[in-house]
């Protein structure tokens, strides 16, 4: 097993004392919404679902992977995207079971048209409003049936668009805790100060150099800030700009991430091939099972990065999924998970970690970072890197064990 406390004398005991084994917990997950040329746009859940809005042939060339559901705003939709447990694809599903799926739906505006998309994933609702709808007088008559969104979205090929008064009035009416503004080409400072005049924040925009923005529905959790909920009152609601452009990470850090990355394929090639009763092998000699060295893996990376990326945005919660350390005392998070579905668990951890990398820019990798326990972000992402290599090798130890199942 990993030892920290060589590494952290005075604060493994504060991270361990945190450790409590826990279920896999979607509502509040934070989703990744991502902007792309020619007003497209797309959505990452935490589950590794993937959909994208409008996307054009340039926009697919640039997505970072293939989309599971491509929406048109034009088109009427009412689907449910989702991917249970040891399945190898998602599928379209209503039957509402499934609780790390998408939903999409959509509300007409009353001419035939174009329609407004509302999302609904890991608790959040997002609401996305096309250029043709904006347009249309009748989307005050729509504001009723689109309550209080965690996100809404403006799309628009014309500025000035957001200064017409049955616009702002459907925005004011609509009541969204963030609203993007998805406008084509350059956006004048005065038609954004007109906007945010006309809807009554007082919170200065949020310019963002990258084209990625992190949503989460605030719950009741110990390690979440709730200060978010402020964003609801009137005269708080934050508005926020974004680029069409990834962020690019400097190549010292990129170095280090592809590193870890790897060492994480490199196990996850292990435990995937394992069945259900392999990983749930409970080893004579008193040590862990091969599940419990996935979820510790996993759990680790996952809580440490996410406490990073928690003090620089707080829609990011800081998510604890670590099992409990001694043997005697654990117990399986998900005892029906096969080795593909675990190895897919640590896939979606290091997604996580590089989709909302953005948050480290401008971090030195030589230095403490806020909120982290380790003495500097190459500390953490080489031990890492350590971390998955040691447990795997001590995990294909028990495959020739006494009692280690066949199949």
């Amino acid at each position: 097993m990993l030892n920290l406390r060589r590494l952290l004398p005075c604060s493994f005991a504060i991270v361990a004392s945190l450790c409590a084994s826990t279920a896999y917990a979607n509502n509040g997950d934070p989703v990744a919404v991502r902007r792309w040329p020619d007003g497209a746009l797309s959505i990452e859940t935490h589950w590794g679902l993937h959909v994208v809005i409008d996307p054009s042939e340039r926009t697919e060339k640039l997505l970072p992977r293939k989309p599971d559901l491509v929406v048109r705003s034009g088109e009427k939709t009412s689907v449910q995207l989702g991917r249970k447990p040891n399945q190898d694809k998602p599928s379209r599903t209503n039957d509402g079971k499934d609780p790390n799926s998408v939903t999409v739906t959509s509300i007409s505006s009353g001419d035939g048209g174009a329609q407004l998309l509302s999302v609904r994933v890991d608790g959040a609702s997002l609401l996305f409003v096309p250029h043709q709808v904006l347009a249309a007088d009748r989307i005050k008559d729509i504001a009723v049936s689109a309550q209080q969104p965690d996100l809404l979205v403006l799309s628009t090929s014309d500025a000035s668009m957001l200064g017409q008064a049955h616009v702002t009035k459907f925005v004011t009416d609509v009541r969204a805790k963030r609203i993007l503004l998805n406008v084509s080409g350059d956006l004048d400072k005065s038609v954004l100060s007109g906007f945010q005049t006309a809807i009554g924040t007082k919170k200065p925009v949020t310019t963002v150099g990258h084209n990625t923005l992190a949503i989460s529905k605030p719950v009741r959790r110990r390690t979440l800030d709730r200060s978010r909920a402020k964003d609801a009152k009137p005269g708080m609601v934050e508005v926020i700009t974004l680029t069409d452009k990834p962020w690019k990470m400097p190549e010292g850090l990129s170095k280090l991430f592809v590193a870890m990355e790897k060492s994480c394929r490199d196990s996850q090639k292990v435990f995937a091939k394992l069945s259900t009763d392999q990983m749930n092998f409970k080893p004579a000699n008193g040590t862990h099972t091969p599940r419990w060295n996935t979820e510790h893996m996993m759990g680790r990376q996952l809580q440490f990065f996410s406490q990073i990326y928690n003090k620089v945005d707080p829609a990011i919660p800081v998510l604890n999924l670590n099992p409990r350390q001694m043997p005697e005392d654990y117990r399986f998070a998900h005892p029906d998970w096969d080795g593909k579905e675990e190895a897919r668990q640590m896939q979606r951890v290091s997604d996580f970690t590089r989709r909302f990398a953005y948050l480290l820019d401008g971090v030195d990798v030589n230095k403490r970072v806020a909120g982290s326990p380790w003495p500097s972000l190459r500390a953490l992402l080489e031990q890492m890197f350590r971390h998955y290599t040691e447990h795997t090798a001590n995990t294909v130890k028990k495959f020739s064990l006494p009692g280690f199942p066949e199949k």
